[in-house]
C-alpha cells in the first residue's frame, strides 16, 4: 500500500513539473510575441509584399506613336519606299516624338512628357531621367541589344563638307543617373559596347580618335588618325588604323597591354577569348591577361588564321592545323603555282549558308592555280568540318570570272541600302551570302551591318563570265613597274588610300608573276552595261573600276588610255574587281 502510494505521488510530481514547464513556455511565447516579434497579420503582410513588387503604378499610355518598318524588320526613322508598315509604341501624349533607333532596331528612344526607351521584342517601357534638351540621341546598349546602357546625347549642330559635327557631346549612364564627357570637347561620340565608348576631336592636324569608359571618365587609348576605329570582339581591343577592312590592326588586352601590330585579317583571329596572330612563321596564342599560352612551330608560310585553326603551307604540303587541340590535317600538295584565296575562304556558319548548292557549315579554302597560262581559272575547294575532322575536295572548273569585285557604301549618315543586280544569274560567290538582294545598315566611315547585326567592311561578289575587251588602249606593265603603275593609276581613278591598298595587295601577286602584261581599266559607264549595279538609296557618286590584265612574252606598244578623274560628293558607292585573259 504505502509503496502503491509512492509511485501515485511520484507520477503526480512528473506532471506537475510538466505543467510547469508549458506555462512558463507559454508565457515566455506570449510576451515575446507582443514585445519582441512585430508581425503584421498575413493579409497586411501580403499586400505590403505586392506593393514592394509594384514600384511604381502603372501608368495610363493611351496614345501611340507609329514608327515605319521595312519588311526586313528594320524600323526608319522617316516613311519611304522601303517602310511601308509600322510599329505602334504606346505612349502618354499625342504629340510624342521619335528621337532615336538602335542599330539592330530592338531599342527605341522617344518623348512624350519625358523620355523613354521601347523595347521591341520585349515591349517594355522605360522612363529615362536624363532631361530633353539636346538636338540629337543615339542609343548604347549592349552587344544583342537587349539592355540600354545609356544615351549619347548632342547639341549645336553644324554641317562641313556633308559631315555633322556638334558643339556638346556627351555620354549619360543610365544606371548610374550619370553624366559623363560633357565637358571633355568631343565632338562625337558612339556606342561601341557595354563596356566603352568611341569618341573624336578635331584639331589642324588630324582627327584625334578616342577609347573611353561608360561608367567612369577614362580615356582607355588615344590615337591620332582619320581613319582609326576601336572595336572589341571578347574583350580583346582592335585598333583599326583604316576606314575600311582590319588591315594595320593593333590589339590589346583591356588592361591596355599591346599584343600585336600591323596585323591584316588573315593574320589573327580572336576565338573564345583567346588570341591567335600571325608572329613570322608561327602563330601565338595569349589570352586576356596577355599572358602567353601556346605558340606553333615555323611553318613554311601561314596563310590564314581562321578562328582556332590555322592554315598554313608546311613542308611543301597545304595544312589545316588546330594549336589548342594539337590537331593536324594535311590536304594536299603545295607549289608555286598554287595560291590561297583568303578573301573568300573562311568559316561559313548555318545562317551563310543559304544557297542549297553550299551543303554543310564549316571551313571552305579556295586555292587557284598559277600555272604558265594565266588564263587558268580553276582551283580547288576544300571543305573542313571542325566537329568530325572530315575533310572533302571539289574541283572548280573556274573560280574567276569577274574577280574580286568588291562594292565599298560611305552614306553621308547611317542609311539601310538595298543592293542587287541587273543579272543577279551570273554571281558564283558571294558574301556576305546573297539572296534576292544585299540589305545592310551602311555608315559614313564605311562600316556595314547586316540584319544579325554581323559587321562587313564590303560586299564581295563573283560572277561566272566577264566583259571581254580587245585591249586596242590600255597600259603595258612590267614586274618591276607595277607597283608603281598600280599608285599612280588607281589615284587618277579616284580610288582613296586603303582602297587602293586593297586593290593592290589582290592584284600585284598578279601582275609579278606574269612578268608582262596587257592592263585595260573598265569603269563606271562600260560595267553598267554589262551588269548594272541597283542600289537604294541611290548613291549621289559611284565608281566601278575593272581591272582586266592579260600575259605577254615581250614588249607591247599599246595606245594609252585615257583614265578620267572620279569625283565624291555625297553618298559616295565605290566598286573593284577584275578579269585574267588568256595569253
Amino acid at each position: 500500500m504505502e509503496e502503491k502510494q509512492k509511485r501515485k505521488n511520484k507520477v503526480l510530481l512528473i506532471f506537475l513539473i510538466i505543467f510547469i514547464i508549458l506555462f512558463f513556455a507559454a508565457s515566455g511565447y506570449i510576451v515575446y510575441d507582443k514585445f519582441f516579434n512585430k508581425k503584421e497579420p498575413i493579409e497586411q503582410k501580403e499586400e505590403k509584399k505586392e506593393e514592394t513588387e509594384e514600384k511604381e503604378p502603372e501608368e495610363n499610355l493611351p496614345y501611340t506613336l507609329s514608327i515605319p518598318k521595312s519588311e526586313y524588320g528594320y524600323l526608319c526613322k522617316v516613311a519611304s519606299e522601303g517602310c511601308s508598315s509600322s510599329l505602334e509604341i504606346p505612349t502618354k501624349t499625342e504629340d510624342a516624338k521619335l528621337l532615336a533607333i538602335s542599330s539592330l532596331s530592338n531599342i527605341v528612344l522617344y518623348k512624350d512628357d519625358v523620355l523613354r526607351t521601347y523595347n521591341v521584342k520585349s515591349k517594355k517601357i522605360d522612363k529615362i531621367k536624363l532631361e530633353d534638351a539636346y538636338d540629337a540621341y543615339d542609343i548604347a546598349t549592349n552587344e544583342d541589344e537587349t539592355e540600354v546602357i545609356g544615351i549619347i546625347y548632342k547639341d549645336g549642330e553644324k554641317t562641313v563638307d556633308y559631315s555633322t559635327t556638334y558643339d556638346l557631346v556627351g555620354f549619360y549612364n543610365i544606371k548610374l543617373d550619370t553624366k559623363l564627357y560633357e565637358d571633355k570637347n568631343y565632338n562625337y561620340i558612339y556606342s561601341i559596347s557595354d563596356k566603352y565608348i568611341g569618341a573624336t576631336t578635331e584639331n589642324e592636324e588630324a582627327t584625334q580618335n578616342h577609347l573611353l569608359s561608360t561608367t567612369k571618365e577614362e580615356e582607355i587609348l588615344h590615337k591620332y588618325g582619320t581613319c582609326v576605329m576601336y572595336d572589341t570582339e571578347d574583350e580583346f581591343i582592335l585598333e583599326k588604323e583604316g576606314c575600311i577592312g582590319e588591315q594595320g590592326a593593333t590589339i590589346y588586352t583591356p588592361d591596355k597591354k599591346v599584343l600585336a601590330q600591323e596585323l591584316s585579317s588573315n593574320e589573327f583571329s580572336i576565338y573564345n577569348k583567346q588570341l591567335y596572330f600571325k608572329q613570322d612563321n608561327k602563330v601565338v596564342i595569349y589570352n586576356i591577361k596577355g599572358n602567353k599560352v601556346k605558340e606553333s612551330s615555323n611553318y613554311q608560310e601561314v596563310l590564314d588564321i581562321i578562328e582556332n585553326y590555322v592554315v598554313a603551307v608546311n613542308n611543301n604540303k597545304l595544312i589545316i592545323s588546330s594549336l589548342d587541340k594539337d590537331f593536324t590535317k594535311e590536304l594536299d600538295d603545295w607549289n608555286d603555282e598554287k595560291y590561297y584565296h583568303y578573301m573568300i575562304s573562311g568559316y561559313y556558319k548555318e545562317n551563310e549558308l543559304s544557297n542549297e548548292n553550299e551543303k554543310e557549315a564549316g571551313i571552305y579554302l579556295i586555292v587557284g592555280n598559277h600555272g604558265a597560262d594565266s588564263s587558268d581559272s580553276s582551283g580547288i575547294e576544300y571543305y573542313f568540318n571542325p566537329e568530325t575532322k572530315e575533310v572533302k575536295q571539289y574541283d572548280l572548273p573556274e573560280i574567276m570570272g569577274y574577280a574580286k569585285p568588291i562594292l565599298y557604301l560611305y552614306p553621308e549618315k547611317e542609311t539601310f541600302v538595298t543592293v542587287s543586280f541587273k543579272h543577279p544569274e551570273n554571281l558564283t560567290t558571294t558574301y556576305p551570302k546573297f539572296k534576292d538582294n544585299w540589305y545592310v545598315k551602311a555608315s559614313p566611315n564605311g562600316d556595314l551591318y547586316d540584319m544579325d547585326n554581323n559587321y562587313y567592311y564590303g560586299l564581295y561578289w563573283e560572277e561566272n563570265s566577264n566583259h571581254q575587251v580587245d585591249f586596242k588602249t590600255g597600259f603595258y606593265v612590267t614586274k618591276e613597274n607595277a607597283i608603281s603603275f598600280l599608285e599612280e593609276k588607281l589615284t587618277t581613278i579616284g580610288l582613296n588610300a586603303k582602297e587602293r591598298n586593297e586593290f593592290i595587295m589582290y592584284w600585284l601577286p598578279i601582275l609579278e608573276k606574269n612578268k608582262q602584261s596587257l592592263v585595260y581599266f573598265e569603269l563606271t559607264e562600260e560595267r553598267n552595261n554589262y551588269n548594272e549595279l541597283i542600289i537604294n538609296p541611290q548613291p549621289d557618286s559611284l565608281l566601278r573600276v575593272a581591272i582586266h590584265v592579260k600575259k605577254v612574252n615581250q614588249k607591247v606598244n599599246i595606245k594609252e588610255q585615257k583614265l578620267p578623274q572620279f569625283k565624291r560628293q555625297g553618298f559616295t558607292a565605290v566598286e573593284w574587281g577584275g578579269v585574267l585573259y588568256e595569253k
